[in-house]
């Protein structure tokens, strides 16, 4: 994204910086980091002159040569995968073996690898694209595309080239959309909920990040695929029923909510606290174990809401979810336009002032920006 440029520009300066001190691993980091953000020619000319540089320390006596195959990970980063070729001319094909983990041979039929190719084809934010579902689609939906696609991507099942780094792009589609917080992020900005740039808070907020329900976020450090796969498929409890982490009932998890109605999300809705305008599939929601139950004691077709309508404690703590996650995106997106002013002012005025246009100047600081207003109206950010 465009909002992203200055910051990959940074990171592109940083890498440069290591490039000329001979640091290869650390100019890689950062130039990939860059690139993850805001794609430009300058990073990738210069990821490519990294990749054609020789490590400190490595070895040319050996026999083999390695080659490099580029893809964005789960994370946002690129990683380079070796895929050993002998003097023997042995390589890989689209329904034989790829080389593994030591040179041993991983089989794989074209069918598998026509699976990898479709998955790593799609933009690393694309979830849905990588799941092959519809934006509208139901939890239910979602664990069935995930559950057919990590069987067939599986590195032990499938050992066709890229099929490590599309398991991680499916667990990293399943993480986002299958939690109804991160997805209704992802539904309102298109970037990874996890970024410091897309408007989720950190664990300290106490935000649950997992897909089962469980408490506390993790931000800082996400379920691995290959946990994530064995939660799903039992291997370390499962946490789509039965026991959960703590060998104790799984909790359930929210209603999915969005800040945009469509057929869908058919039931608009007010919380209570701040007034934040958001919308629930009507079905779900009143069938929803813990909520419903509460809204149909109170005898609540689920239609009163605002700041006057009486809640009960599941959907006062379901609200305060939902404040969240809408105020922490405006924060990212005020943020953003403060230091977007602070620039054109210090553009403007230039070092020491001279030759400045101060109506210029005055111009940009009477400048408006929406999200800051919007945080001001709900009273979450002083005026």
């Amino acid at each position: 994204m465009e909002s992203n440029k200055d910051e990959a520009l940074k990171c592109l300066g940083i890498a440069r910086k290591h490039f000329d001190a001979g640091n290869m691993p650390s100019a890689r980091k950062f130039c990939q980091k860059s690139i993850s953000l805001f794609e430009t020619a300058g990073a990738l000319s210069l990821l490519a002159s990294i990749n054609a540089a020789p490590e400190a320390g490595s070895s040319t006596s050996t026999s083999t040569s390695t080659a490099t195959e580029e893809h964005p990970s789960a994370s946002g980063a690129k990683h380079r995968h070796p895929q050993t070729s002998s003097s023997s001319s042995s390589g890989t094909r689209s329904n034989g073996t790829a080389g593994g983990i030591g040179g041993e041979k991983r089989e794989y039929t074209a069918e598998q690898h026509s699976v990898v190719k479709r998955v790593r084809s799609c933009r690393i934010t694309e979830y849905y694209e990588i799941l092959a579902v519809k934006r509208d689609c139901d939890e239910a939906e979602i664990k069935k595309a995930y559950r057919k696609l990590a069987l067939a991507l599986h590195p032990d099942k499938n050992g066709a080239p890229g099929a490590d780094e599309a398991f991680k792009l499916v667990s990293k589609a399943f993480q986002v959309l299958s939690d109804p917080q991160k997805r209704a992020v992802y539904d309102r900005n298109g970037d990874d909920p996890e970024s410091r740039f897309s408007g989720m808070p950190s664990r300290s907020s106490g935000f649950s990040s997992s897909p089962f329900g469980g408490g506390g976020g993790t931000f800082e450090g996400e379920i691995s695929p290959e946990e994530l796969f064995n939660m799903f498929f039992g291997g370390g409890g499962n946490g789509f029923g039965g026991a959960g982490f703590g060998g104790g009932p799984t909790p359930v998890p929210d209603p999915r909510f969005s800040f945009q109605p469509s057929a869908r999300y058919n039931l608009a809705r007010q919380t209570g606290e701040i007034g934040v305008q958001y919308h629930v599939n009507k079905a779900e929601f009143l069938g929803h174990p813990t909520i419903g139950a509460e809204l149909a004691r109170e005898g609540d077709s689920g239609q009163s809401s605002g700041k006057s309508a009486k809640r009960g404690p599941a959907v006062t703590k379901f609200e305060r979810t939902v404040d969240q996650a809408y105020t922490q995106d405006l924060y990212v997106q005020c943020q953003r336009g403060m230091d977007r002013k602070e620039r054109a002012k210090e553009q403007e005025v230039g070092l020491f002032g001279i030759g400045t246009d101060w109506e210029k100047v005055r111009a940009i600081e009477k400048e408006v920006i929406e999200s800051c207003e919007e945080l001001k109206r709900l009273g979450v950010l002083n005026r």
